[in-house]
């Protein structure tokens, strides 16, 4: 005890005290994504005010997350970009946490840190069990049906946007990208809330056999709901689905069904997806013409 007062004493003599008063505060902390599931991970959120000086300097911070585990933190050390901290935690169990945020003391000889300022943030996390993910499935048949009015296309400049906007999409992606199982689950609840993209590839995760979730229908099920919010991938998708695998639907689509989500797909600005509908539009044309028009 003696040693740590001294050491304390020594290091305000030498001014590691004389930055507490300027160190950053912790203004909020959030946790995302709202649905919680049990072994998945979650972000913790801590944003915190720049320092009354204007200049980010180290502070130390707690994290507790609720189920006797907690973490120690020094903030400062990557910048601004420290001014919205972000600890991904995956919680074992189900149930309900309360998980909290602090300034701390932290004593590390010269790398030693006064407590960030502000005071004690709380969140209250409820975990899900793994138990209650049930697979969303078709409310009704699936179809390759066209809808009664078309939305705009969304393309892939919406997608950056939503990465950077969405962070449990994000993840999502990025674990999906690696083949991470739990990408699934993060797919899926993104999906159910109605995002486009993330519907998009939910049914791209019904089509790979890593996932565990491989199914041809319910594929096209969310392809078909991706398409008719406007994704023009998911337009093409469907499109060549419709067209040449139509055992992806329990109803068999028509020709024209299929040519529509290819002219659609066409309208994309994306010049990949554009120059690919229009090669299956032409493939289309060519059997219509091959059939009478059938």
């Amino acid at each position: 005890m003696f040693k740590i007062q001294f050491l304390k004493l020594f290091l305000v003599a030498f001014g590691f005290f004389a930055s507490e008063v300027y160190s950053q505060e912790i203004i909020s902390l959030n946790v995302e994504p709202e649905k919680i599931i049990e072994g998945v991970d979650v972000n913790l959120i801590i944003n915190l005010s720049k320092a009354s000086t204007g200049e980010n300097v180290w502070c130390g911070l707690k994290i507790d997350f609720g189920n006797g585990e907690s973490k120690e933190v020094r903030i400062g050390l990557n910048g601004e970009k420290d001014l919205k901290y972000i600890e991904k935690f995956a919680y074992k169990d189900a149930g309900t946490y309360t998980a909290s945020v602090q300034g701390l003391f932290l004593l590390r000889g010269i790398k030693s840190s006064p407590s960030c300022l502000g005071a004690k943030k709380i969140v209250r996390i409820v975990v899900s069990p793994k138990k209650s993910e049930i697979q969303a499935q078709p409310k009704s048949l699936v179809t390759a049906d066209l809808p009664s009015s078309f939305n705009a296309p969304i393309d892939q400049d919406k997608l950056q946007t939503l990465t950077a906007s969405n962070a449990g999409f994000r993840d999502a992606i990025q674990a999906f990208t690696m083949k991470k199982v739990e990408s699934v689950t993060l797919m899926m609840l993104q999906a159910n809330q109605g995002e486009p993209f993330a519907q998009f590839f939910y049914g791209l995760a019904h089509t790979e056999n890593w996932t565990n979730i491989y199914d041809k229908k319910m594929a096209c099920y969310w392809f078909r709901q991706a398409a008719v919010a406007g994704v023009s991938q998911a337009r093409l998708y469907l499109a060549i689905k419709a067209f040449k695998e139509k055992d992806c639907f329990d109803v068999p689509p028509t020709i024209e069904q299929a040519k529509v989500w290819a002219q659609l797909a066409g309208m994309s600005n994306d010049q990949f997806v554009k120059a690919e509908a229009e090669k299956l539009l032409q493939e289309i044309l060519k059997f219509q013409i091959e059939k009478g028009g059938k």
